[in-house]
């Protein structure tokens, strides 16, 4: 990102109220959706992916690994912290969530979102 990019971004962000950016994108979570965590989750664990401009908006395809345990992190963090329900049931594996949880740097709406269900599921 360039000087005058960065410079704008700033100047926007100068002019949001608190509450404004608490509701940001930055500060915001996908919905649980109620179907999350069953075991019939035909959300990929391996391959490749393309994410979607709705989720990677900065530009351009962007295409994963998920055998690459840090590219899988990527993906989830996006479509947690970027994604609708039907984001999340389309690209999210709930097993595999379980297994990247300790892995990922979660925005602290992702975490307050997701932690609960983490910790119910994490014991079985």
């Amino acid at each position: 990102m360039n000087g005058s990019a960065v410079a704008a971004v700033a100047t926007y962000l100068g002019t949001m109220s608190g509450s404004e950016l608490r509701t940001s994108a930055r500060w915001r979570s996908a919905p649980v959706p109620p179907a999350f965590g069953r075991d019939e989750s035909t959300a990929p664990q391996t391959g490749r992916v393309t994410v979607p401009s709705s989720l990677f908006w900065s530009g351009g395809d962007l295409a994963l690994d998920l055998d690459d345990p840090a590219d899988a992190a990527y993906l989830y963090q996006l479509v947690l912290r970027e994604g609708t329900e039907a984001d999340v049931l389309r690209y999210v594996h709930p097993r595999r969530l379980l297994e990247l949880w300790d892995q990922g740097v979660w925005p602290r709406a992702v975490k307050e979102a997701r932690g609960p269900w983490i910790a119910r599921h994490r014991c079985h």
